[in-house]
C-alpha cells in the first residue's frame, strides 16, 4: 500500500442553490422560485392581504418597526417569517386606529410556516455536523455489496423528511431505505434493476411496515437507551 486509505464515503446534501447560470439557462431556478410563491401562497396572502387592507406601504410599515424596507415583503413572499417582537410591532402599528388585522395568533403561524418548509431536523446534535461514524453492516450470505447501515439510514430520512411524507430511493438494493422509512412512518418508493436484491428488499420492507410501530417517534438521542440499541438493530439475513 503505498497511498492513505480512505476512510469515508461521501454523501451529497443538495438542496436548491439561488445563483447559477446553468440553472437560470434551463429555468430550473425560476420554477424553484414559482413553487416556492405557490408552497407558500397561504401565509404570503395573509400578510398581503391584512397590509392592503390596512392601507400601509411597506415604507411606512419598515419606518414603524425599525426594518429594511423588504422585509415585509419577504414575508408576503413566503420566504421568511417575522419573529414575535416584529409580529407584535406591526400588529400594534396596524391596529394603531382601532382596526382589526393581523388577528391571527403568532404560534399558529409558525406551526404553519414549518409545516409549509421544507424539513430539516437534527435530533441528535452529534449528527448536526458533516463527519459521521457508524459501524459498517456486518457480511452475511447475500450481503448487498454497498448495503448502508440501517441507523444511517434512519438518520437520513428521519433528520430530513417528516411523519407520513413520500421517500423515493432510485437504487434501493436491499431496502434499507425502506426499512428506515417503516420504522420511522414515512411512505416509500424503491427501485432497483437487480431482481435478487429487489426480492431482498421486498421481503425486508414488506415486513418492517407490518411490524411497525403503533405510535412512531424520531430516534432517540442516546444509542446507549435500550429502546434505540433495539431501532438500530442491523439485518441478518
Amino acid at each position: 500500500m503505498r497511498v492513505f486509505q480512505q476512510n469515508w464515503e461521501a454523501c451529497i446534501f443538495a438542496q436548491k442553490c439561488d445563483d447559477s447560470a446553468a440553472m437560470n439557462a434551463s429555468g430550473y431556478d425560476a420554477a424553484c422560485d414559482a413553487l416556492h410563491r405557490k408552497t407558500f401562497a397561504p401565509l404570503g396572502l395573509y400578510f398581503k392581504n391584512e397590509r392592503v387592507a390596512a392601507g400601509l406601504t411597506y415604507r411606512q410599515i419598515a419606518d414603524y418597526i425599525s426594518r429594511d424596507t423588504a422585509l415585509y415583503l419577504r414575508w408576503e413572499e413566503g420566504s421568511s417569517l417575522p419573529n414575535p417582537a416584529d409580529y407584535q410591532k406591526c400588529r400594534d402599528f396596524f391596529n394603531r386606529s382601532g382596526g382589526d388585522f393581523l388577528r391571527r395568533e403568532y404560534e399558529d403561524l409558525r406551526r404553519e410556516y414549518e409545516d409549509l418548509r421544507r424539513p430539516f431536523s437534527i435530533y441528535d446534535t452529534r449528527m448536526k455536523g458533516d463527519i459521521w461514524e457508524y459501524n459498517c453492516v456486518v457480511g452475511y450470505d447475500g450481503k448487498h455489496p454497498c448495503e448502508k447501515p440501517l441507523s444511517i439510514m434512519q438518520h437520513i430520512v428521519g433528520t430530513s423528511t417528516k411523519i407520513d411524507q413520500l421517500v423515493l430511493d432510485p437504487f434501493a438494493g436491499s431496502g434499507a431505505t425502506g426499512v428506515a422509512c417503516a420504522k420511522l412512518g414515512r411512505r416509500f418508493i424503491g427501485i432497483e434493476c437487480h431482481e435478487p436484491y429487489f426480492d431482498i428488499a421486498c421481503r425486508r420492507i414488506e415486513a418492517a411496515y407490518r411490524q411497525r410501530d403503533l405510535f412512531v417517534e424520531q430516534p432517540a438521542a442516546d444509542p446507549e437507551d435500550a429502546r434505540v440499541a433495539d431501532l438500530f438493530e442491523e439485518p441478518t439475513e
